[in-house]
């Protein structure tokens, strides 16, 4: 900013610091053109198809098809994914994978048509779905997703009937209960994996890295128990055979539900189903029973699909109890006009910043800012102006610091931010950039008109063997004075370094 530069800031309701998405809250987290977005449709749908045949007893449908779940939970996830060049990849895909095994073009267009029955389907179901149900956090959440994979698998069984008379000779009732059922189980297991997939999976292993780095707790290998349990009761299962084979890994499932995050148990419930319907229609699982027959096709696959209903819908359960716990520590953690840390929360986060600091042998400076005159600000524009006037601070200050500083609101108008590795000339810097953008700011108040104020900074700066959290704050404290007594709007710098 050019000096004698000012600006308006516009005061918002939301957390501290807080900047708009840059994507959808349910894409996946990129933009891609449309010919990337067509391959990886494409890509995907044939890759899937292959899979699905692979499972597919002699002159029937396969056992698991995640084409149809997995083309929709695309769609669902992100609109760039439903252009018509996506539509056109995702055909190709089909009649591609039916193809390249030796199926007829007529039977694999037939067959299409019902694939995209059930998809368009469940797009239109979608769209009666509110937001908040959409990531699978709340406990109605899976209640919606039944009634969207219901409203899929039954458009699917409209067109796949007559397709299913004419291939297979089958009934036409008949062959709707058959495909109807058939594409539950794959859109109850592999939809809740596309709806709580995380944004840009791939930057998992540089997230994991980044929280090493800044001292995160280390993975426990406690957490792995629930996953090896199941694991004995997929082993279990098989050696046992017999009809209830299929629901001896549920005590595991749940308990994995119990364990991990949403994604984990989604995943881990979509492997175990999957597993459930290929290995008993190729005969890797003996459940004493005529796995050929339809009837036992239809009940096996209908088990399949109600024991998967039981982890997905305690993961959902748990995460939106784990999200209103979250709040509550964040109501504890966190002063509730400025959304900054209280004075409690400031100083254990300090404390932990500085072990760190310590530990690593960098620097860390300490900042105290006090608002010039804000006695005066109440006085002429009221207490909510005031209010107004904390927060547009707050979310100034937090707009220069970088995510691993504490901010925290001691009481009244004065603040502290604790800058942990960071070098003398840098936290000069930062205080600079704070006081010198809000003498420039105008503060728009909730009436509309506009006032500005000036802040008071004191600094003190430590190395690694310094980094006393009480002598900080006494040394930014005394700085903070000096800033004031020598006429206010100004950063005052004092080095505990020998």
């Amino acid at each position: 900013m050019a000096a004698g530069q000012s600006h308006t800031f516009q005061v918002f309701a939301g957390k501290t610091g807080d900047t708009p998405e840059a994507v959808e809250p349910y894409s996946l987290g990129v933009t891609l053109g449309p010919l990337i977005a067509a391959a990886v449709v494409g890509g995907a749908v044939l890759a899937a198809s292959l899979l699905g045949i692979l499972s597919r007893p002699i002159g029937q449908l396969a056992s698991f098809w995640p084409t149809n779940a997995l083309l929709l939970g695309l769609m669902l996830r992100d609109r760039q994914f439903t252009q018509p060049l996506c539509w056109v990849a995702a055909l190709i895909g089909y009649l591609a994978a039916d193809l390249i095994t030796g199926s007829t073009l007529q039977r694999s267009a037939l067959l299409t048509m019902g694939n995209f029955a059930g998809v368009i389907g469940g797009i239109v179901a979608w769209r009666f779905v509110a937001e908040e149900n959409r990531s699978l956090g709340t406990p109605l959440a899976v209640l919606y997703l039944l009634l969207v994979a219901i409203t899929a698998s039954a458009s699917a069984g409209l067109v796949g009937m007559f397709i299913s008379a004419l291939i297979f000779n089958r009934p036409p009732l008949t062959a709707w209960v058959y495909w109807f059922i058939s594409e539950l189980v794959n859109f109850i297991a592999i939809l809740p994996v596309m709806l709580t997939l995380p944004k840009l999976p791939w930057r998992l292993g540089r997230m994991l890295f980044e929280r090493r780095r800044a001292g995160g707790p280390p993975l426990r290998l406690h957490k792995l128990v629930p996953f090896a349990t199941l694991m004995l009761s997929v082993l279990l299962a098989g050696a046992l055979g017999g009809p209830g084979a299929i629901a001896v890994s549920v005590p595991a499932l749940l308990w994995c539900a119990l364990t991990y995050p949403r994604f984990i148990t989604m995943l881990i419930t979509l492997l175990c189903s999957a597993w459930v319907l290929v290995a008993a229609a190729l005969g890797h699982m003996d459940l004493g029973v005529d796995t050929n027959d339809y009837s036992t096709q239809l009940s096996m696959r209908l088990g399949v699909m109600l024991i998967a209903l039981a982890p997905i819908t305690a993961a959902s359960v748990m995460a939106a109890r784990n999200e209103l716990l979250d709040r509550l520590r964040h109501m504890a953690d966190h002063d509730s006009l400025t959304r900054t840390l209280n004075r409690n929360a400031f100083r254990k986060s300090a404390l932990d910043l500085l072990d760190q600091v310590s530990v690593d042998n960098r620097s860390a400076g300490l900042l105290m800012l006090d608002l010039d005159h804000f006695k005066l600000v109440n006085d002429t524009h009221g207490h909510q102006a005031g209010d107004m006037v904390l927060i547009g601070f707050s979310q100034l200050v937090a707009s220069h610091l970088r995510a691993s500083d504490a901010f925290g609101r001691l009481g009244g108008e004065e603040f502290a931010v604790l800058l942990p590795h960071c070098r003398a000339e840098d936290a000069k810097a930062i205080a600079e950039r704070i006081r010198s953008s809000l003498a420039a700011t105008r503060i728009k108040l909730a009436d509309g008109s506009e006032t500005s104020i000036t802040v008071s900074i004191g600094l003190a700066h430590a190395d690694a063997a310094q980094c006393d959290l009480e002598a900080l704050l006494q040394s930014a404290d005394r700085a903070l004075y000096r800033a004031k007594n020598g006429g206010r709007n100004r950063v005052e710098f004092v080095s505990l370094s020998g």
